[in-house]
């Protein structure tokens, strides 16, 4: 759970890194803003076992710690997802406390303190919680929150549902930013994208008013990584399959993320190498976004592949990427 990096980051930090304190500790989503560091994650308690989530706002010079906040004390570990507007952060996950239900948790926080925004949550039939928080007790077919993406109005959610035939489904939530209510020109403010047996959803991206999700996708026997289009007012699907791994049927593709720039769209993942059984790779795709065709000159045909080590089935995971400066960062799991 550790930040770091400069030579001056961290250096009179015990230990020389900025980190969590607890058991078992995880962090889930790192975002930089004005100068700070936003890191989320969960924090076990060692005597039962549970997690409390916490989320914390460091100088992004010297790793000092500004401001921290915990919530959703007493709950089983999840996936966590995080996402920051021009003035606030929004968290979200799914929180099971007993039995097998799930919660959707939804915060929005202050950039400055991580207060919670009083206005946020009042209106939203269901909510179990206070302001600044959305709380809504669903059923036993959710499962988790992958990922979130906000513009000045407007909040995205992708999560996964298990539906009545035990099959995973990619579901899309669009809320207001400002209220947390659902937005019913989104159809309806819900719904699931299932192109397959089984779908399950990777990765999220709202990008000069376009709407990427990159799903998990059955298909006979094989799981391509499929990229959807959609509009982000309607939720209409412009192209249900903007991109499809053209080697999918070499071996199962897994988790996918997705970044940007003005000119290209770069979708990364983890993929079974199809001649090396249990050895896995990382891969990225550069496409155009005016052609959607490959970028010329990146990789071979628009793709480079890295094999971190061999690894077996649940190693080597790719978690995120973004791109800056011209440059693609990876970041993941070296599973050796």
């Amino acid at each position: 759970s550790a930040i770091g990096g400069s030579p001056e980051f961290g250096i009179d930090i015990p230990g020389g890194t900025a980190s969590f304190e607890g058991g078992r500790d995880r962090a889930h989503d790192i975002a930089v803003r004005n100068g700070s560091v936003y890191l989320l994650g969960q924090v076990q308690n060692p005597a039962t076992f549970r997690y409390t989530w916490r989320i914390e706002k460091r100088d992004a010079a010297t790793g000092y710690l500004q401001a921290w906040a915990t919530s959703s004390p007493n709950a089983y570990e999840t996936r966590l997802a995080m996402t920051l507007s021009s003035e606030h952060l929004i968290v979200a996950g799914a929180e099971r406390t007993t039995g097998t239900d799930y919660s959707l948790r939804i915060e929005k926080r202050r950039l400055d303190t991580l207060a919670l925004d009083p206005n946020f949550g009042n209106s939203v039939p269901g909510n179990l919680a206070g302001a600044g928080v959305i709380l809504l007790l669903l059923d036993s077919e959710f499962r988790e929150v992958v990922a979130l993406a906000a513009d000045a109005t407007s909040l995205y959610l992708a999560g996964k549902y298990t539906d009545s035939n035990l099959q995973d489904d990619t579901h899309l939530e669009k809320r207001s930013l400002t209220t947390g209510g659902l937005d019913a020109s989104f159809v309806g403010g819900r719904m699931d994208l299932n192109g397959g047996a089984s779908d399950e959803p990777s990765d999220l991206l709202l990008d000069d008013g376009q709407l990427f999700v990159a799903i998990r996708r059955e298909s006979g026997t094989d799981f391509p990584i499929t990229v959807e289009n959609l509009d982000p007012t309607t939720g209409a699907v412009l192209d249900s399959a903007l991109f499809v791994d053209p080697f999918w049927g070499l071996g199962y593709d897994f988790e996918a993320t997705l970044a940007s720039d003005d000119e290209f769209l770069y979708v990364s993942g983890k993929r079974a190498i199809a001649d090396d059984p249990g050895d896995y790779e990382w891969m990225t795709w550069k496409i155009s976004r005016a052609t959607l065709e490959p970028a010329s000159g990146f990789g071979v045909n628009g793709q480079v592949t890295f094999n971190p080590s061999w690894s077996e089935e649940f190693g080597d995971h790719l978690d995120d990427s973004i791109v800056v400066g011209g440059i693609i960062y990876l970041a993941g799991e070296d599973h050796e």
